[in-house]
């Protein structure tokens, strides 16, 4: 039997379908530069129609549509109102700034959507030095909101509070046609709101922008430098495309797999919400299509997961939020060098963050320019908070949770949250990070091959030396977490029931003032007593001597090492 795998990175790396392949052979041509390319005027006449413009220009790609209908809108020096995540922010923001010369009225829209206030609170005032607001641009289906949709009345309030203040509108509407689909509003519907309209035909990635001036976009495209003759290559055309689309979204919501009838055999799971699953037009209705990197366009990386050979590893990018999960994000323990690039995206594109110390972690992320909506989730709220939160979740929205420092839900108040998401089926994702307990163990000198980590021990002395007692005979290298105003009693308590075992003390790791110190318990104690240190504390203690092997410590390591080798 021969696997077919099927690429779901981007609708730009499909083939053409046989009917495609057909039209570009038999297709009648001409050249367009002079209006003569039969079917660049009929694909253009239908899609006019389809979007109740007067007239629509075809160009090679969605971006050069975007850029051609900001120029008609506006002048250099323009600023243009429009979501802080946008595709023109994150894909196409050079081209807009530097070789446009407009500027961007950034704002955090409801999963990329605008509010009309919005539109009212930007409108210009004249005061000094302010650009001049030219554009109000939206995106429908969102792109990074995982193709969120915007309701047709919120886009009339938003059209009508621009067309108020003689403010045109844009709309990106790449995927316009499976917005139409999944709601079954006509797509003129939409586009009655807007100016202009771009919209990306077949998956051959034509776009479409129905310009408020022809002819000065069409001069605007030969500028840029698409004056070939093209032949339309469509599945079925324009008018064909809406019930493809509708096909596609009931496949989707059916089970996000594919048909065993349709031959095809999904590599790994491919996840993906009935909700929020408008985002990009699949080649193949089984199942989203993974989601590309955010900020790819400027770090060059075109590496990485989702980028390889068709087959070679999963298909879903693990760099890029996936809706209605919870992502375990570790943050620094003292050098905040430490965040991770991985974490760093993660945390830079999820819908929401849950932080233990809301202000400690807004200093974290405005160290990294991160701007996301923050809550906080500690001891003393997360009963109330966790039903919140899960709701959150389940309503398609991707959520990070972060502790103080380390990772969270390990001696950690997130660990309530990640119970009741695993109890609700909600997925979860591990973002490694600095483990303060692990970079003790690594420089305690003691045996790392078999440890307990017990977090803190019982406040209260007796639990406390009662929990050391059940630790007694543990063989395990033991590791513990305390704070300064208890060390020395803790010190004391295992001093006195472990008596001269091997220890380390280490504080403030990763930090400036980083020191660890090794000795006996007694040792330690003594030094602890003489000069009280300050920080955060971790405590290795090596663990019961092996006496039913007959074997002592440095044995056992020898002899493993042996073992190994």
């Amino acid at each position: 039997m021969t696997t077919t795998y099927v690429d779901l990175r981007s609708d730009t790396v499909t083939r053409p379908t046989p009917s495609m392949r057909r039209a570009m052979a038999e297709a009648e041509v001409g050249d367009d530069v002079f209006g003569e390319d039969p079917t660049v005027c009929l694909l253009e006449e239908e899609t006019a129609t389809l979007l109740g413009k007067e007239a629509a220009l075809l160009v090679p790609s969605g971006c050069m549509g975007n850029e051609i209908a900001v120029s008609v809108h506006t002048r250099a020096g323009d600023s243009i109102l429009l979501d802080r995540y946008c595709h023109i922010v994150q894909v196409e923001a050079r081209a807009v700034t530097e070789m446009l010369g407009r500027r961007f009225l950034l704002r955090d829209g409801d999963r990329g959507r605008l509010r009309p206030e919005e539109v009212d609170a930007a409108a210009p005032h004249g005061e000094p030095g302010q650009a001049p607001l030219g554009l109000v641009e939206v995106e429908n289906t969102h792109n990074w909101a995982s193709g969120a949709i915007y309701p047709l009345e919120r886009l009339e309030a938003v059209a009508l509070a621009a067309r108020a203040r003689s403010l045109p509108v844009h709309l990106d509407g790449a995927r316009l046609w499976n917005a139409s689909a999944a709601t079954g509003i006509a797509p003129a519907s939409y586009a009655a709101c807007a100016d202009s309209v771009m919209v990306c035909g077949n998956s051959c990635g034509r776009s479409h922008p129905r310009a408020p001036a022809p002819r000065r976009a069409a001069r605007l495209r030969s500028c840029e430098g698409e004056t070939a003759r093209r032949v339309v290559c469509g599945d079925g055309g324009p008018h064909d495309r809406p019930g493809r689309d509708r096909d596609e979204h009931r496949h989707r919501k059916c089970d996000h797999t594919p048909r065993e009838a349709s031959g095809v055999r999904p590599r790994g799971r491919l996840r993906g919400s009935p909700r929020r699953s408008l985002r990009r037009a699949g080649a193949v209705p089984c199942g989203d299509a993974p989601r590309r990197g955010r900020r790819r366009g400027r770090t060059g990386d075109r590496g990485g997961p989702g980028r390889g050979p068709i087959g070679a590893g999963p298909l879903t990018d693990p760099s890029e939020p996936q809706p209605g999960t919870l992502y375990l994000v570790g943050t620094p323990i003292g050098n905040v060098e430490d965040l991770s690039p991985r974490a760093r995206r993660i945390l830079g594109a999820v819908d929401l963050i849950a932080a233990e110390d809301t202000r400690h972690t807004q200093g974290l992320l405005t160290r990294f320019a991160i701007r996301r909506p923050l809550v906080s989730y500690h001891d003393h709220n997360k009963v109330r908070r966790t039903p919140e939160v899960i709701e959150k979740l389940k309503s398609g929205l991707s959520v990070a949770i972060v502790s103080d420092a380390g990772s969270p839900g390990i001696s950690d108040p997130a660990f309530t949250l990640v119970r009741a998401a695993v109890a609700a089926g909600i997925p979860l994702v591990p973002i490694p990070g600095p483990s303060s307990a692990l970079c003790a163990l690594e420089v305690s000198g003691l045996p790392t091959d078999r440890f307990s980590f017990e977090g803190f021990l019982p406040r209260r002395s007796s639990r406390r030396r009662a929990r050391i007692e059940e630790l007694r005979e543990d063989p395990r290298t033991l590791i513990f977490f305390e704070s300064p105003h208890r060390l020395r009693e803790c010190l004391r308590d295992l001093a006195e029931s472990l008596g001269e075992r091997p220890a380390s003390i280490s504080r403030e790791l990763t930090k400036k003032f980083e020191e660890t110190r090794r000795g006996t318990l007694p040792s330690l104690l003594e030094w602890v007593e003489s000069e009280p240190p300050r920080g955060e504390f971790v405590v290795v203690v090596a663990g019961a001597p092996r006496a039913d092997a007959g074997l002592s410590r440095e044995g056992v390591s020898e002899n493993e090492g042996e073992e190994e080798a």
